[in-house]
């Protein structure tokens, strides 16, 4: 056991550990194997499904850490973007005696203003796509103005005009906090995703860096120090750590790491200027020469020998 310099480091180990070793009194984030992916699926209307396992030849967004919240999702995205929910294509498949455009093939949700009926004919093929588009933007991040949108919604809910009555009002905003909570997770999920296989480097005892790595089996701490050999071993140690292991599905985190990335994303939101990060993509070309230079500047032209 060795003492953490920076709250980051300690924030990793901590997430690290609770992965490892379940603790029976942490329930946040020792539950990882029952969280849940949305995830693209072979259905009419461009319904999402839900899965424990992200599908590395389908988009999958997550991960959520319940079935329960993933539903809860599922269906606050469904309304606000007035897209289909069908779970199965079951409006299709049940009513094939029906015309296209017969009000018998819709579900209460087209009624209740919750979805555009494209099982009945009620939406054109060309405006229902950019509602799917704009839904997917949404989770992966995309459209960044989204959850913007969301949160100048809730907040005219405030200065709605006194007539409104309370059951309005309330019904409104039970909508949107629904959408909102799921744009600031996809907006932190988007963070965490850029932090898989990058490299940390953190502050450490005198003149050396702590540096971590985060990657598919797991999170990884190494010290550097200014000397040319030192550099060249976290170079080769790097390169060994994440090869071959930060691929995944588009849009996804491992199960194991997401709680270690999204804490270290967080906390890089608080306070970025102790932290120098380096991408996954610039890891691959950096030569020990850069890596001494991003990491410790003029320091680095005074102990080239170490």
């Amino acid at each position: 056991m060795r003492p953490a310099v920076s709250n980051l480091e300690a924030l990793l180990v901590e997430a690290e550990l609770i992965c490892r070793l379940r603790p029976p009194f942490n329930r946040q984030m020792r539950s990882w194997q029952r969280y849940c992916y949305l995830c693209a699926a072979d259905r009419p209307y461009g319904q999402l499904a839900l899965g424990h396992e992200p599908d590395p030849e389908r988009p999958c967004f997550g991960p959520f850490r319940s079935r329960f919240r993933t539903e809860t999702m599922l269906t606050a995205l469904a309304d606000y973007f007035g897209v289909a929910l069908c779970p199965d294509g079951s409006a299709a498949h049940h009513h094939t005696l029906l015309p296209p455009g017969s009000p018998a093939r819709l579900c209460r949700r087209y009624f209740a203003g919750r979805c555009a009926g494209p099982c009945g004919g009620r939406c054109g093929a060309a405006v229902y796509r950019d509602r799917i588009r704009a839904r997917d933007a949404f989770l992966f991040a995309a459209a960044a103005d989204t959850p913007a949108q969301v949160a100048r919604e809730l907040a005219a809910l405030e200065r709605m005009a006194p007539d409104e009555s309370d059951a309005t009002r309330a019904e409104r905003h039970k909508q949107l906090s629904a959408p909102r909570d799921l744009g600031e997770r996809a907006v932190l999920l988007a963070e965490a995703r850029a932090l898989l296989g990058a490299l940390l480097i953190m502050p450490g005892p005198g003149t050396t860096r702590v540096v971590a790595v985060v990657c598919r089996s797991g999170l990884h701490l190494e010290s550097l120090r200014c000397a040319v050999p030192d550099a060249e071993r976290v170079v080769r140690w790097y390169r060994q750590r994440v090869n071959s292991t930060t691929t995944a599905p588009a849009g996804t985190l491992p199960k194991t790491v997401a709680d270690a990335l999204c804490t270290a994303a967080l906390q890089l939101r608080r306070n970025s200027e102790s932290c120098t990060l380096i991408a996954a993509h610039a890891m691959t070309e950096l030569t020990t020469a850069q890596l001494r230079q991003r990491v410790f500047g003029s320091l680095a032209t005074g102990c080239a020998c170490g």
